[in-house]
Order: C-alpha cells, then sequence, then structure tokens
C-alpha cells in the first residue's frame, strides 16, 4: 500500500476544518495506526474469502458428483423398466399371446371404418350437389 501524501492530507485538513497540521503533528501517528488495522483486516478479509471460496467449489464439486451419480442411477432404473415393459409386450404369456391375429383387425376396423363413411358421406353429398345444380342448368 501506498503512503498516503502528507502535504495532500494537510491542505485538506486546512480546506475542510481551517486547522493547520504539521508533518510530525501526533494526528499522522492515528493515521499510520489506522493504515496498519486497515491493512491487518483487508488481508483477513482475503483470506477468508478465499478459503470460503475453496470451500464453495469443493462443495459445488460434491454436488455435481453426486447429482451425476443418481441421475445415471435413475437412467439405468428407467432403462431397465422399459426394457422389461418390451419383453412383456414382445413374450406371450402362457400359450396365447397378449393379443392374438384375430383382435388385431377388430381393433383396427374402428378408425377405418370412420374413414370410409366420411369418404363415402362426402362423395355422395358432392354427387347430389351436382345433380341439383345439373338439373338448374337444364332448366
Amino acid at each position: 500500500m501506498t503512503p498516503p501524501d502528507v502535504k495532500a492530507l494537510i491542505g485538506e485538513v486546512v480546506a475542510r476544518h481551517g486547522i493547520t497540521l504539521r508533518p510530525d503533528d501526533p494526528v499522522f501517528a492515528l493515521v499510520t495506526v489506522n493504515e496498519l488495522v486497515l491493512e491487518q483486516t483487508m488481508t483477513e478479509l482475503i483470506g477468508r474469502t478465499q478459503q470460503l471460496t475453496n470451500e464453495f467449489d469443493q462443495a459445488a464439486a460434491r454436488l455435481q458428483a453426486r447429482a451425476g451419480s443418481v441421475l445415471a442411477t435413475e437412467v439405468r432404473k428407467a432403462g431397465a423398466e422399459i426394457r422389461q415393459a418390451l419383453r412383456q409386450d414382445i413374450t406371450f404369456t402362457g400359450t396365447r399371446p397378449r393379443q392374438s391375429a384375430e383382435e388385431i383387425p377388430r381393433a383396427q376396423s374402428g378408425p377405418v371404418s370412420y374413414w370410409w363413411l366420411s369418404v363415402g358421406l362426402i362423395a355422395g353429398l358432392t354427387l347430389f350437389v351436382i345433380g341439383i345444380l345439373v338439373g338448374r342448368a337444364w332448366r
């Protein structure tokens, strides 16, 4: 730390308070004591800040490791559950599959039937409108 400019300090005290000081005035001893106390306090504060920063970094690293291991465990568990569900869907229960070959067309026939019914209604309505238009045109 650089020592304070004594002449600048004396000039500032004279300007603000109207008190004249000399460079060997005892008040400058107090300024030096304050400066030393401030330096010591700052050194302790910097040391404590560095210590807390290191502790925080270590805690963050531990948290990251824990989170990674928990996430890996959950991913493995989810993967095992998915594999088990797929195996259950693929394998047969006893001698009969979960969904027989006869049930598949029946399960799919509902949406297909609705689609064809919709196409038929639209085609019929279109023909009806064309018939009306042709009838009016021949009149």
